[in-house]
């Protein structure tokens, strides 16, 4: 796993912020992006396309608009990278806060500075920004880009004012569903799930029943916060589990799709052409 280094991305002491873009030319034509962690805080924001993103036992598929938060030592991965997809990355140095920032009272601007080193536990969509105000953020981070690359007398005041802009701007999009209470009941759904996955009979009904919750209460959930059905979030961690064995033992195809909760092999085969489109096999051998 890669560790990355925050001043790998940055010249300039003063202010160690950087703003970096991800798209699939810039990375070889591949659509996935290995685990990996880093000593910096990171706001990522989905600017065209879509792509989908793992950390811990969450999948997340983002849109165009999704923003979310990732701190140091989070170890998390990128799949799926579509064709358009175009993502900014805003690398900061959590541990030096802006005074102007702290001074507001949004949830998600002390999300950026958490303190003491603790981190936001939540990794998911903290939001999704509309057209006007995602074209303006964009443009704040290419001016951004430009003024590191240039460096013209006084850079680092403009880029200080155009990271607050942008993030108070992020701010607004903050979900409010996003809460720590929240966070804790889903994980406790996510949990069952883990502990069910070579159950094929499990059903989300059950899951339900369990979690002390409606059917409807627990979609509203899932779609809330991850942006997906809660079967679809079960089928994925099956698919991932499925990753693992298959690159990391020597079990056959069948003994695989048996401990991952797929009826068959061919169930198997099916679902990992509908998401990774390829192969199991594919998968085995590399």
């Amino acid at each position: 796993m890669q560790n990355l280094i925050l001043k790998t991305y940055i010249e300039d002491s003063y202010f160690p912020i950087s703003v970096t873009t991800m798209t699939l030319e810039n990375n070889l034509n591949c659509s996935r992006i290995s685990l990996h962690s880093h000593d910096f805080s990171e706001i990522i924001l989905i600017a065209e396309g879509g792509i989908t993103h793992h950390c811990g036992s969450e999948i997340h598929s983002l849109k165009k608009g999704d923003f979310l938060l990732i701190h140091p030592g989070m170890k998390h991965a990128y799949s799926q990278m579509q064709k358009d997809t175009l993502i900014y990355n805003i690398l900061y140095n959590s541990s030096v806060p802006l005074p102007m920032i702290l001074l507001t009272k949004s949830p998600f601007l002390h999300l950026l500075y958490p303190g003491s080193g603790k981190g936001a536990a939540f990794a998911g969509i903290l939001g999704n920004i509309r057209k006007r105000d995602l074209d303006k953020i964009t443009f704040f981070l290419r001016t951004i880009r430009s003024e590191l690359k240039t460096r013209r007398p006084g850079y680092q005041t403009i880029i200080i004012s155009l990271f607050t802009a942008a993030v108070i701007l992020l701010a607004y999009y903050c979900k409010a569903q996003n809460s720590p209470s929240q966070k804790w009941t889903l994980n406790t759904v996510i949990r069952m799930m883990n502990d069910h996955l070579g159950d094929s009979a499990f059903s989300i009904e059950s899951l339900a029943k369990h979690s002390g919750m409606s059917m409807s209460a627990l979609q509203r959930k899932f779609k809330q916060i991850l942006g997906m059905r809660p079967s679809e979030y079960l089928q994925r961690l099956r698919v991932n589990r499925a990753i693992s064995l298959l690159r990391e033992t020597s079990l056959t195809n069948d003994s695989i799709a048996f401990q991952c909760g797929f009826y068959n092999y061919s169930h198997m085969w099916k679902v990992f052409r509908k998401h990774l489109r390829c192969s199991p096999s594919a998968v085995r051998n590399g």
